[in-house]
């Protein structure tokens, strides 16, 4: 597996190598969220659903003829929802400060494909059972670790199309996962795709 120091490197030398003709655009950026926990649904769940929500947040990007170096800031809804014999209708909301490094390459002249780590802070939590919320943010585990890729389209020089997927690497769960009697080891981690619109202009 590479690790992350591997990775900046790789970043670094490329930066080097391409920093003569370098471009640097700031912007913005949001739209539909959908995300799963893939792991934590176990025995008696008959109907899992994509817990739907919303990011926003800023992007800054470094670009270098064909290679591009981009970091977010962006606020993000994750989470799940399902029917199971045991919850009833039960969904999990949780909300990330979501921070991601991508290596990008431009294979097309406005078509830009990247992906990298993605680091996410757990802001909050809330579980909705029946009708019934409460607060969950002290089941799960402060921050998240994540793989992400995303395909952004500028449709002209600022306004642009992104579409994101990320799989989540840590656990999103700090507490066993009980049926009846018995606990559970939670193995849930957080995964699930963006889709929205960006704006970006570029300073000199």
């Amino acid at each position: 597996m590479i690790k992350a120091k591997h990775f900046i490197l790789a970043a670094a030398m490329m930066l080097f190598c391409n920093g003569a003709h370098a471009q640097f655009e700031l912007g913005f950026k949001g739209g539909f969220a959908a995300g799963w926990i893939p792991g934590t649904q176990l025995i008696g769940y008959e109907k899992v659903m994509p817990h739907n929500g919303f990011y926003a947040g800023a992007v800054a990007d470094y670009l270098f003829d064909n290679i591009t170096l981009q970091t977010e800031l962006t606020y993000a809804a994750k989470g799940h929802s399902d029917r199971s014999q045991q919850d009833g209708k039960y969904s999990r909301d949780l909300r990330y400060l979501q921070l991601p490094l991508y290596i990008g390459y431009r294979i097309a002249p406005r078509l830009t494909v990247m992906a990298g780590p993605e680091l996410g802070l757990l802001l909050a939590a809330k579980v909705t059972k029946d009708d019934i919320k409460w607060d969950g943010k002290a089941d799960c585990h402060p921050f998240n670790v994540a793989v992400a890729a995303q395909l952004n389209y500028m449709v002209n020089d600022h306004f642009g199309v992104d579409i994101k997927g990320y799989y989540g690497l840590s656990r999103t769960f700090c507490v066993p996962y009980i049926i009846g009697n018995t606990s559970y080891e939670d193995k849930g981690h957080n995964a699930g795709f963006q889709i929205g619109f960006c704006y970006k202009f570029q300073l000199d």
